[in-house]
C-alpha cells in the first residue's frame, strides 16, 4: 500500500520566535530549527552578542578589526550582551500534539530508507548550481561545486514524498547527462536526509523516460550573470523557486557569529523582489 509523506520539518505554521537572526524571515522559523537544531522549546534559549564599544560608536579599533571577534576577549572596550528568547507556538495545544505524532510517522519512514539506496522517480522541477560564494581581494566570486536537481515531489519505492526534495550531481555528470526542467528520470540512489531536507546523492542507473521542456542550463553563462547578481536579505518563495534566484553557501570564517550562512542571490539583478514579476511572465504571455 503506498503512503504518502510530506516534510514535517520544513512546516513553518507551528512556531515563531523574535530573535534578531529571524527578522529577515519576518520570525519565520522552520519545526526543524525549533526542534532539531536549537532544541529551543518550550525551555528557549540563551545568546551572548559580542560587542565593542569603540565599533559601536563608530570609532576605529586600535588594532583594526572591523567586526569582534575572539580576538576581542582581552581588550577593555569588549563587552557582551544577554539575551533570552523563547519560541512561540502558532497553533493549538491539540494541534501541536497532532504535529508531534505526524512527526513521529515521519521520523519512523526516514530511518528506514536513511543511508540505503532506494529507487526514485521525479520530474525535474528545477536545476541549479551548488554555489559556495567567498570574497578575494575584496571582491565576491562563486565556486561550482556541482549541480541540484529540484523536484515537488518523488516517488521513493512504493512511497510518494509530496513535498520539495533534491538530488546532488556532480558537474561532469550534468555534462553528460544534460538535465533539464520538465525532465523526468528513474534512477536508483542513495537516500539522505540533512538539516531538514531530503537530498538524493550516488544516482545511478539513470534511464530518461520524457524529456525536459527546456534546454539544459549553462554553467559559464550562470558564473558571468552571478558577477553582477543582487543579494537579498530576504528569501521569498517566489524567489526560491525562480530559476535565477539561487541560494548560495557563504564561506564565513568561523569565528564570526550571528552572520547568515546562506543568501539568495537574483541572476537577474533584481533590485528589490516585490517588483519582480517573472513569476507571473508564463501568465502573462498565455492571456495574449
Amino acid at each position: 500500500m503506498q503512503k504518502v509523506f510530506t516534510n514535517q520539518y520544513k512546516r513553518h505554521d507551528i512556531f515563531s520566535c523574535n530573535h534578531s537572526a529571524h527578522h529577515r524571515f519576518g520570525g519565520a522559523v522552520s519545526t526543524y530549527y525549533i526542534l532539531e537544531e536549537k532544541r529551543c522549546y518550550p525551555e528557549g534559549c540563551i545568546n551572548f552578542v559580542w560587542r565593542c564599544r569603540l565599533l559601536n560608536k563608530g570609532h576605529a579599533c586600535p588594532k583594526k578589526y572591523t567586526h569582534v571577534g575572539k580576538k576581542c576577549f582581552s581588550c577593555k572596550q569588549f563587552y557582551e550582551d544577554k539575551y533570552i528568547q523563547q519560541p512561540r507556538l502558532l497553533v493549538s495545544p491539540q494541534d501541536f500534539q497532532n504535529y508531534l505524532r505526524e512527526k513521529e510517522d515521519f521520523d519512523h519512514w526516514i530511518s528506514q530508507h536513511e543511508g540505503r539506496s532506494v529507487q526514485i522517480d521525479a520530474r525535474v522541477t528545477g536545476i541549479k548550481p551548488d554555489l559556495v560564494a567567498y570574497i578575494h581581494r575584496g571582491r565576491r566570486n562563486f565556486r561550482p561545486d556541482g549541480w541540484i536537481l529540484v523536484f515537488d515531489k518523488v516517488y521513493i519505492n512504493y512511497d510518494l514524498f509530496d513535498d520539495a526534495a533534491f538530488a546532488w550531481i556532480s558537474i561532469k555528470a550534468q555534462e553528460k547527462l544534460a538535465f533539464s526542467a520538465g525532465q523526468r528520470f528513474e534512477a536508483r540512489a542513495r537516500f539522505t536526509f540533512q538539516r531538514g531536507r531530503l537530498i538524493f546523492r550516488r544516482l545511478h542507473n539513470i534511464e530518461i523516460t520524457e524529456q525536459g521542456e527546456s534546454p539544459a542550463p549553462d554553467l559559464n553563462e550562470i558564473l558571468v550573470a552571478a558577477e553582477t547578481a543582487t543579494e537579498f536579505p530576504v528569501q521569498p518563495d517566489k524567489c526560491i523557486g525562480c530559476p535565477e534566484g539561487i541560494l548560495v553557501e557563504k564561506g564565513i570564517p568561523q569565528n564570526i557569529r550571528n552572520a547568515p550562512r546562506r543568501s539568495l542571490v537574483c541572476l537577474r539583478g533584481q533590485n528589490n523582489p516585490a517588483d519582480c514579476i517573472r513569476h507571473l511572465e508564463p501568465l502573462l504571455k498565455s492571456t495574449k
